[in-house]
C-alpha cells in the first residue's frame, strides 16, 4: 500500500508519501504565485524512486473540523477511470494519526479553532468548547497587542504571545474570569472584551503599539499576553489530566515550546509533543491515515526529501565561478568546521537529503557555537533581523544530555527545558531569563552528519551543543534551501559566514581556506 498524504496551508503545501504504513519521504513547499500546486507529491515520488501509476490511496487534509478517520472517497483523481482512490481526512484527524504514529496512545489535539482529546479507548473524542473559543481570540489578542495582522493561524499567535509575555517577567495580569475555575469547559467573552477595556485604559498608549516608550504601558501589554495564555494553558492542561494515560500534545497550537511547557506544568504530568505540530505535520498524519498503524512508521531523522549529490554540489559551484576547497577526508572536515565555529562563526551546513519540518536531522541547517559572548547577536540581530530576546533553538550531542532536564527531553522536536548551571555559561546564547532553553536531543541511536560534528565539537570544546537554525532559501518564494544553488544564495544574501555543501567548503573570506589543514582526529 502506497499512501500520499497532502496538506495545504495559505500560501504554502505539505505532502507525504507512506510505503506500507512507514514514511518514505515528506516535502514542503510554498504555492505558487497563483496559488497553483508546487508538485509537493511529484517531490515524494521522486525521493523515494516511485511513480504516481504506484499510488494505492491519496489523502487531502481539509479544514479544522473535528474528525477520526477518512469522511469520503472522490475517486480517482481528475475523474480518471483508473487511480488512486481519493479520500479527505479533517486536520486533526491527520495529527491524531500522526500522535499515534509516535507511539502516543492518547493525545490532546488542537488545531486552527477547534480542540478534542482523542483516547485510545475507543478512539472517543471529548470535545474542548472552552479550547476552541480560546484558540479563536488567540489570533485576535496577537492583532489588538499590534503582533500579527489579523487572520493570522492561533497556533502561530500563541508563539508570538508567548514571545511578548516574557519581556516582562512578573507584569502584573490584568484579565480574570475568562475561564470559570469550577467550569474549565466555558470561555466567557465578554470577559475577554472586559479585559481588553481595561487593558487600554491602564496601558496610556495605544496596545498596538510596540514602540511606545513608556514602560507602564509594556508591562501591560506583557501582562494581557501572559494571563490569556495562563487561562489557555490552563484549559489544555485540564484536557491533559483526563485522559487514562499520559497524552501527546498535537496540532499547530503546541508548535510553541513555550507554550507546551506551559500545558505540561498545568497538566502536572509528562507530555510529549507530537512530531511535526506545525500546519505541515498534517501531510504525514494524511499519509498514515489509511491503514494500520505500524511500528517504526516515523524514524528520528526528518531528512526524508529529495537528495543533493556532491555532483550536483560541484555543478553548481563551477557555475557560479566560486573559490572552494574540496576535503575528502571526512574527520578533517569535521575538525575544520568546529574551528570554525569555536571562533564565533556562522556556518551553513547541507548535507544529504532534504530536511521536512525544522532541522532536527541538521541536513540544511545554519549552526553557530552558543559559547560564544556575541553569539546572540550575531544569530538574531544580523543573521534574524529579530529582538535579541527571541529564542534561539539548540541542539544537543549524544553523550551531553545531563547538562539538562533530561524529564522534558523529546526525540520529536523542541521543548523548552532547564539548562543546569554548570552549562549555562558553554550554552548562553540559547538561554532565557529563566535559565531555560528551546533544545532539541538527538536520541542516542541517531547517526549521521550532524551527531559526529556534535560529538567531535564536544570533545574539543566541551561546548554541549549547537545553535541549529534552518537554512533558509533566498529569493521570492524560496523558504527552504532545497537545492545546492539554494544553500549558495542562502549564505551569500545573509551574514552566514562558511557553508559546508557535502565535503566542499565556502567561504566569504576566501583566503581562510587557504590556512594549513587541522590534523586528522
Amino acid at each position: 500500500m502506497i499512501v500520499g498524504g497532502i496538506a495545504r496551508a495559505p500560501g504554502r503545501e505539505a505532502a507525504a508519501l507512506a510505503v506500507d504504513g512507514r514514511i518514505a519521504a515528506a516535502v514542503a513547499r510554498p504555492a505558487g504565485p497563483a496559488g497553483e500546486s508546487p508538485g509537493t507529491l511529484d517531490a515524494c515520488l521522486a525521493a523515494a524512486g516511485r511513480s504516481a501509476g504506484d499510488l494505492t490511496h491519496v489523502v487531502i487534509v481539509d479544514g479544522d473540523a473535528a474528525g477520526t478517520g477518512p469522511t469520503s472517497d472522490d475517486g480517482p483523481p481528475g475523474g480518471a477511470a483508473a487511480g488512486p482512490a481519493r479520500h479527505r481526512v479533517s486536520r486533526l484527524a491527520a495529527h491524531w494519526r500522526l500522535a499515534r504514529a509516535s507511539g502516543a496512545v492518547a493525545a490532546v489535539v488542537a488545531d486552527g479553532t477547534a480542540a478534542m482529546l482523542v483516547d485510545d479507548g475507543g478512539a472517543r473524542i471529548v470535545e474542548a468548547p472552552a479550547a476552541a473559543v480560546l484558540l479563536a481570540l488567540a489570533g485576535e489578542l496577537a492583532s489588538i497587542l499590534g503582533l500579527t495582522p489579523a487572520g493570522r493561524p492561533s497556533g502561530d499567535a500563541l508563539g508570538d504571545l508567548e514571545q511578548l509575555a516574557g519581556t516582562h517577567a512578573g507584569a502584573a495580569a490584568p484579565l480574570s474570569g475568562l475561564v470559570d475555575d469550577a467550569d474549565p469547559a466555558t470561555a466567557d467573552r465578554g470577559a475577554f472584551d472586559s479585559a481588553v477595556a481595561a487593558a487600554r485604559d491602564a496601558a496610556g498608549a495605544p496596545l498596538d503599539d510596540a514602540s511606545s516608550p513608556l514602560v507602564r504601558a509594556a508591562r501591560v501589554r506583557a501582562g494581557l499576553a501572559e494571563a490569556f495564555l495562563a487561562a489557555v494553558a490552563a484549559v489544555f492542561g485540564a484536557l491533559a489530566s483526563r485522559a487514562t494515560t499520559p497524552p501527546a500534545l498535537a496540532g499547530r497550537a503546541f508548535a510553541s515550546p513555550d507554550f507546551a511547557a506551559r500545558v505540561r506544568a498545568a497538566a502536572g504530568r509528562p507530555l510529549a509533543v507530537a512530531p511535526w505540530p506545525s500546519a505541515d505535520g498534517a501531510a504525514v498524519g494524511a499519509a498514515l491515515a489509511i491503514g494500520p498503524s505500524v511500528e517504526g512508521a516515523l524514524s528520528h531523522g526528518a531528512a526524508v526529501g529529495p537528495p543533493a549529490t556532491e555532483q550536483d554540489a560541484k555543478a553548481v559551484l563551477e557555475n557560479c565561478r566560486l573559490d572552494y576547497l574540496y576535503e575528502p577526508r571526512w574527520p578533517r572536515l569535521l575538525d575544520r568546521v568546529s574551528q570554525l565555529l569555536e571562533r564565533g562563526k556562522l556556518v551553513a551546513w547541507f548535507q544529504g537529503a532534504e530536511e521536512f519540518g525544522h532541522p532536527l536531522s541538521g541536513s540544511r541547517s545554519i549552526l553557530c557555537d552558543p559559547s560564544g559572548r556575541y553569539a546572540r547577536d550575531n544569530v538574531n540581530v544580523f543573521l534574524r533581523g529579530c529582538a535579541p530576546s527571541t529564542p534561539i533553538p539548540l541542539v544537543l550531542a549524544r553523550g551531553a544530555l545531563d547538562c539538562v532536564d533530561r524529564g522534558a527531553l523529546s526525540p520529536w522536536g523542541l521543548v523548552r527545558t532547564r539548562v543546569h548551571e554548570d552549562y549555562r555559561d558553554r550554552l548562553r546564547a540559547g538561554l532565557d531569563a529563566r535559565g531555560d532553553a528551546h533544545v532539541h536531543a538527538l536520541p542516542d541511536e541517531a547517526d549521521g552528519p550532524l551527531a559526529e560534528l556534535l560529538d567531535l565539537h564536544l570533545r574539543r570544546t566541551g561546548v554541549p551543543g549547537l545553535v541549529n537554525l534552518p537554512l533558509d532559501g533566498a529569493g521570492p518564494g524560496v523558504t527552504t534551501a532545497s537545492t545546492p544553488r539554494d544553500a549558495i544564495r542562502a549564505t551569500f544574501g545573509s551574514s552566514v559566514d562558511a557553508l559546508v555543501l557535502h565535503r566542499f567548503l565556502v567561504m566569504k573570506d576566501y583566503w581562510q581556506m587557504r590556512v594549513d589543514a587541522p590534523p586528522a582526529r
